[in-house]
């Protein structure tokens, strides 16, 4: 059974309130940002950025936040802290086909974080090429994502199950292979946990009027009843295109898993046009068997953000993600792209109502210390938010902000 996502405790029936949020730039990276931010048991915040950045909060009497390079690996996808302090993530750096890796602590003060190769993918028809994030079972194992590999070439679910002995050298089971085309197509995202060992994902595939890739699913992968027995995957819902959106990506529970919440990258306009992204809300049937219903909460549009990214659910009922562009001008005397925003979609005060949009903050460019496109949110059980951009700063090497509420 996999570990219970830890419950939101908020009072949905009294709606989501709107709070006045500043954002601060914490870090400057030194190289091209762009990543995720994690925050660990203790509250101390990691930026995985291509490297490990660990982030110290100003000591007394100063301003300045401590934003270290830990000289190890660190991906581009969430992190999972790990038993011995340190985290597990995936990546694509290393070995020919991705890897998982798990980085340690130092055993002294002072001492070197190091960086160890759990398991090494080997290609089709062995998983291939890693996405997204991973997920701790109660047993210690974990599970995840590949977009290659597999018995169809299309990529995989996979188990890495640890050793039994210290030292030992963990164990890979590919648990489940996506196939190309028809109505499954493969997964194109981060999984979420859900209920009864479960898994959720946004997939290819579906409605083809989309095109070969199709416009998108989301998928859920349910284990066997019996040991030794097949997953099986299950279409939660199919994208239509257009007003209904397509090419979903991230997905995250609302509370007590009431709602699975989530966005697609494109769609949301009924005028002929792709659109530019919306999030919905997939509601579970009462009555299992039965379908899910899919309401579409936001439109993305240029002024809010388009290129929307992953979302969290604040302490506050609330959701909040990231839009690549949107807000400010990127290019010289207001000419360019724009250069992203922080939005927060603010939660109706009676089920089925109406949720309000609203931008934190709008990124004011690469030759600035406030960076643009920003990406990977997470958020402390405060509510104080952390992310990174992947343009700007000093450098133009990406940030790190914080953004209190």
């Amino acid at each position: 059974m996999l570990t219970p996502r830890l419950a939101v405790l908020v009072a949905l029936l009294c709606g989501g309130q709107s709070h006045a949020q500043t954002l601060k730039t914490i870090c400057q990276l030194p190289g091209r940002g762009g990543g995720a931010a994690t925050i660990a048991p203790d509250g101390d915040v990691y930026a995985s950025a291509g490297a490990l950045f660990q982030l110290a909060p100003p000591a007394q009497g100063s301003k300045k936040w401590t934003c270290q390079n830990l000289g190890v690996f660190g991906g581009s996808a969430p992190m999972v802290p790990a038993p011995d302090g340190g985290f597990y993530l995936s990546g694509a750096g290393g070995p020919a086909y991705g890897a998982v890796y798990l980085v340690s602590p130092p055993l002294a003060p002072g001492g070197a974080w190091t960086q160890s190769t759990l398991y090494a993918f080997a290609g089709a028809p062995d998983a291939a090429y890693p996405l997204g994030n991973l997920i701790l079972n109660q047993d210690g194992s974990l599970y995840g994502l590949t977009y290659g590999g597999g018995q169809y070439g299309y990529g995989t679910l996979y188990q890495l199950v640890p050793p039994s002995v210290d030292g030992g050298a963990w164990t890979e089971n590919v648990l489940y292979s996506f196939a190309s085309g028809g109505p499954n197509g493969q997964g194109i995202g981060s999984l979420v946990a859900g209920s009864g060992g479960s898994l959720f994902g946004p997939g290819s595939g579906g409605s083809s009027t989309c095109g070969i890739d199709g416009c998108g699913t989301v998928f859920q992968l349910t284990p066997p009843s019996a040991p030794g027995g097949a997953w099986q995957e299950t279409i939660v819902y199919a994208f239509k295109s257009q007003a209904d959106g397509e090419n979903p990506a991230s997905l995250v529970w609302g509370p007590s898993e009431a709602e699975l919440y989530g966005i697609t990258n494109w769609g949301g306009s009924s005028k002929g046009s792709s659109g530019d992204g919306t999030v919905f809300a997939l509601t579970p049937p009462s009555v299992a068997g039965r379908a899910w219903r899919k309401t579409t909460i936001f439109k993305s549009n240029a002024g809010s953000g388009v290129g929307l990214d992953g979302l969290v659910l604040g302490t506050d009922g609330n959701l909040y993600g990231t839009a690549a562009n949107g807000g400010t001008q990127c290019g010289k005397n207001g000419r360019g792209a724009t250069c992203g925003t922080v939005f927060e979609l603010i939660a109706p005060a009676a089920p089925g109502g109406k949720w309000t949009e609203q931008t934190i903050h709008k990124f004011a460019g690469k030759a600035t210390k406030d960076g643009a496109v920003p990406t990977g949110l997470a958020i402390g059980p405060d509510g104080t938010m952390y992310g990174l951009t992947e343009e700007g700063g000093t450098g133009n090497g990406g940030t790190v902000f914080e953004i209190k509420p």
